[in-house]
C-alpha cells in the first residue's frame, strides 16, 4: 500500500521510515464497514489486495472541505510537535483513529492517549510536545500550551472528522496470486485450488521472498 499511494497517486503523506511497521511513518486508516471507526495500520505492511472494498484515509484526506486541517493536525502543530515533520502524518492518524473511536477523546485518560503513539517514533526525539498535544485531548486535562497559551484542552468535536465513502458493492477479488472469497464456497474453492490463508501478511511483508 505504502508503494501505490507514494508512487501512483498524489498522496504521500505517509512515509517510508523502516519498512517493517515498527516505526509508524507509514500509517493510514483503513474502514471496511460504513459507521465504523477507521483502524490504523501500518501502509509498508499492508499488501495492497487486501485493501479490496475498503476505503483508505491519509494524513491529507483530514482536511476539511473548507481547507482547513483537521483538529489533531492542527493542535499538534500549535503544540511545535511537528519539528521535522517526517513522522508527523503517521502520529496524526494514529491518534485520529484512537481519538475517533472515542467520541473526540471524551471518554479517555491522559495516561491513554500517553500510550496509543507507543508504536510511533520520532526521530528528532522531541516526544515531549507530542506527548502533551495527546493527553490534551482528554477531559479535564491540566495539560498547558507553552507557545499558545490561549489554545483551550480538551476533546475535539468529531462532527470536523471526514465522512468514509466506501466502494460501491465490491466484488470478489479473483486476481492471478490474490483472492479475497465472500462466501464460504468461495473460500473452498480457493483453497482446494492450493490459495494460502493470508491474515495480517506481515511476515511477508518484511521477508519479501516469502510474498
Amino acid at each position: 500500500l505504502n508503494e501505490f499511494l507514494r508512487f501512483q497517486t498524489r498522496f504521500t503523506g505517509a512515509k517510508t521510515g523502516c519498512g517493517q511497521g515498527g516505526c509508524g511513518a507509514c500509517t493510514v486508516a483503513i474502514s471496511r464497514e460504513a459507521g465504523r471507526t477507521p483502524l490504523s495500520v501500518p501502509s509498508c505492511l499492508t499488501a495492497l489486495p487486501s485493501l479490496h472494498g475498503a476505503a483508505v484515509l491519509t494524513a491529507e484526506g483530514l482536511a476539511g472541505k473548507d481547507g482547513l486541517p483537521h483538529p489533531v493536525a492542527e493542535r499538534l502543530a500549535k503544540f511545535n510537535g511537528s519539528q521535522c515533520g517526517y513522522c508527523t502524518p503517521g502520529m496524526v492518524m494514529r491518534l485520529y483513529t484512537e481519538l475517533s473511536g472515542r467520541k473526540g477523546g471524551s471518554n479517555c485518560e491522559e495516561k491513554d492517549l500517553e500510550h496509543c503513539i507507543n508504536g510511533n517514533i520520532c526521530r528528532c526525539t522531541g516526544y515531549r510536545p507530542i506527548i502533551e498535544c495527546a493527553k490534551s485531548f482528554a477531559p479535564g486535562s491540566t495539560v498547558r500550551n507553552p507557545l499558545d497559551p490561549s489554545l483551550v484542552a480538551g476533546p475535539y468535536d468529531v462532527a470536523r472528522d471526514p465522512q468514509i465513502v466506501l466502494p460501491k458493492s465490491p466484488g470478489p477479488l479473483n486476481g492471478s496470486r490474490w483472492r479475497r472469497p465472500m462466501v464460504l464456497s468461495e473460500v473452498k474453492q480457493a483453497l482446494q485450488a492450493g490459495a494460502v490463508v493470508v491474515a495480517g501478511c506481515t511476515a511477508a511483508g518484511i521477508y519479501t521472498e516469502l510474498a
